[in-house]
């Protein structure tokens, strides 16, 4: 079921209320009575259909999946948001999940009248996960989907297939099947507000050197091609920097050490090159890197030159 199917079920029972015959006084109360409570439940039932997308869930406890329709942003774009409510105690797993865990994994297929789909990821955290580190959420939260639709002037299905792990003592496999219907020109939804704050904890997209902070200014490897040093203009006042790199797959890049601050403005970094494909080269290397000061956060694209740095 969804919006229409729910509105015309609410209709019918309307109509049905609206059509008692006065020559059956003696069951009037009664039948009042009973269309009232079904109108009750049906409106109860449909609510969530109102508001959000429809989930089953294979996990029965540590988390749940939902997803919210925040309405048309003014470029035209579909804002909703994927929330995964958190059981106190769990924690789920970023796009890179570091020494251990599940990132998440997206399949949109069977969605209806979708162009693109292009999933946000807010400023994880770093979290003891068994013999190493790990980079998540330790509360609940919520992804924001920037959606294109093929004709903005038509409604819309977005059905989802989410597989994602949580770890409370143990870490287990989660999945999610759901789907929500988007309506045209749905300007203001009761979500709006809750998806548009999760997009502005969204690291702002920076270029190197380009002077937004926190901002990557330069990256070079040791002889050996096994650390990365990298220098990140830093922010002042900030409080509890960190340093997020990612690389194409097969690299995998160690959870960064603070090595001091050269002059005052910027922060010396040391990566450890922690896995790398047989024969793999920094020379021509693209990397993703998240460099986060406080509340502030930017995610700078640097392809490495053939000595392997940026600068």
């Amino acid at each position: 079921m969804h919006y229409f199917g729910c509105f015309s079920r609410l209709r019918l029972i309307f109509r049905q209320f609206q059509s008692g015959s006065p020559t059956l006084e003696m069951f009037e109360a009664q039948l009042f009575r009973k269309r009232v409570f079904i109108l009750l439940v049906s409106f109860i039932f449909c609510l969530p259909y109102l508001t959000s997308g429809t989930f089953a869930q294979s996990n029965k406890t540590g988390s749940t999946v939902d997803m919210l329709d925040a309405g048309t942003l003014p470029v035209g774009l579909r804002l909703v948001g994927i929330q995964i409510h958190l059981d106190p105690g769990y924690k789920t797993y970023w796009r890179e999940p570091g020494d251990s865990g599940l990132p998440p994994v997206f399949d949109w297929q069977g969605s209806e009248n979708v162009a693109t789909v292009d999933v946000r990821w807010p400023v994880p955290v770093r979290f003891a996960d068994g013999s190493g580190s790990s980079s998540g959420y330790t509360e609940s939260v919520i992804l924001p989907v920037l959606v294109t639709l093929r004709d903005t002037g038509q409604p819309a299905r977005l059905k989802l297939k989410i597989d994602y792990g949580i770890c409370a003592e143990l870490c287990v496999p989660a999945l999610g099947e759901g789907e929500l219907s988007l309506l045209p020109d749905a300007m203001v939804t009761p979500h709006r507000e809750r998806v548009e704050a999760a997009l502005g904890t969204v690291p702002q997209s920076a270029r190197l050197g380009d002077g937004v902070l926190p901002g990557v200014v330069g990256i070079e490897p040791d002889v050996k091609e096994t650390v990365l040093r990298v220098k990140v203009a830093r922010l002042a006042g900030s409080r509890e920097p960190d340093l997020f790199v990612e690389g194409p797959k097969g690299w995998y890049f160690g959870q960064p050490v603070l090595s001091g601050a050269t002059d005052g403005t910027e922060l010396d970094w040391l990566v450890p090159v922690e896995q790398k494909p047989d024969a793999g080269s920094l020379a021509g290397l693209t990397l993703t890197l998240t460099a986060v000061a406080g509340s502030k956060a930017t995610e700078t694209s640097i392809r490495l030159d053939e000595q392997g740095r940026a600068r």
